[in-house]
């Protein structure tokens, strides 16, 4: 197992004691310096920050969950005194504990998974959320792919740079930004392509576009933040580490996914979207994978 599996691992199986960096650098047999210039090079996070971060997104799980008092909880999660943790809970999240179990709502607060480590693809995979009843209607374009030119120089030269030009003229936009819906696929050069927005009704297409319904019972919400160009191996990493480690505790629908955008591109001419995609600027969103 590499480092920085072994010291996500470590982490979670030692996440209500008084742990250290130099105890998680020792469990991996590495310096406490070179295990802290890793775990941020690979994760983004600084090992301190992580490690605080998960704390203090366990202990509001089990604010919202339970009604264990402040300081059991605190003393669950890794902290020494009610005093300690919820100044800590308030610097990060801008909300006492007392005050947040009013509400009660996980969705208020920018919450951190357990992250695991694609060795295969270089890359983080954080736990997915598990979502029920998604039901979209989704306006944009298609195209099929079966094999006979490369997808990806496709879609960036000349079908995605299109498309996005277009978005303005699409009404009644129900969410922000924008889905990449891939369906039936067969192999990575066969599979149906879909890229548009989400509406509240599709009265009216304009001229060239057209509707997609999306209806899943339940699935899986893999967040990201990439290198756009990173997304494909972000992807081929939960199917090839993330899934095939979880057993049966998930059946997946095969051949379909839908990459969820946070921002759509603010653009008009399709040489706007050229360069926009030559940026390697990060981007930011969801995989969704239904599950049965």
């Amino acid at each position: 197992m590499k480092p920085i599996n072994r010291a996500l691992n470590y982490i979670e199986e030692k996440l209500a004691e008084d742990i250290r960096v130099e105890d998680i650098a020792h469990a991996c047999a590495i310096s406490p310096f070179h295990l802290s210039r890793v775990f941020n090079y690979l994760t983004g996070y600084p090992l301190g920050r992580y490690l605080r971060l998960r704390r203090l997104s366990e202990s509001a799980k089990l604010l919202a969950s339970t009604d264990s008092d402040i300081l059991s909880i605190a003393l669950e999660v890794g902290y020494d005194s009610h005093a300690v943790f919820s100044r800590a809970f308030k610097a990060e999240f801008g909300i006492t504990p007392r005050e947040f179990r009013l509400h009660k709502s996980l969705l208020m607060l920018n919450l951190l998974q357990p992250i695991t480590w694609s060795s295969t693809m270089n890359i983080t995979i954080p736990t997915p959320k598990e979502e029920t009843n998604l039901s979209l209607t989704v306006i944009g374009a298609s195209h099929r792919f079966t094999g006979d030119k490369n997808p990806r120089e496709f879609l960036i030269s000349t079908f995605l740079p299109k498309l996005w030009a277009r978005f303005s003229e699409i009404k009644d936009q129900a969410a922000p930004g924008y889905l990449q819906i891939i369906k039936d696929a067969q192999s990575e050069d066969v599979f149906d392509w879909f890229s548009g927005m989400t509406v509240s009704k599709a009265k009216e297409l304009p001229q060239g576009l057209e509707s997609t319904e999306i209806h899943w019972e339940r699935y899986l919400a893999f967040p990201f933040c990439i290198i756009g160009d990173r997304l494909r191996d972000f992807i081929e990493a939960i199917y090839s580490d993330w899934l095939p480690t979880k057993g049966l505790q998930y059946r997946v629908a095969e051949g379909s996914h839908i990459q969820w955008l946070k921002n759509s591109p603010n653009i008009s001419t399709p040489e706007e979207a050229a360069e926009l995609i030559a940026s390697r600027e990060k981007i930011e969103g969801e995989i969704w994978i239904p599950i049965l």
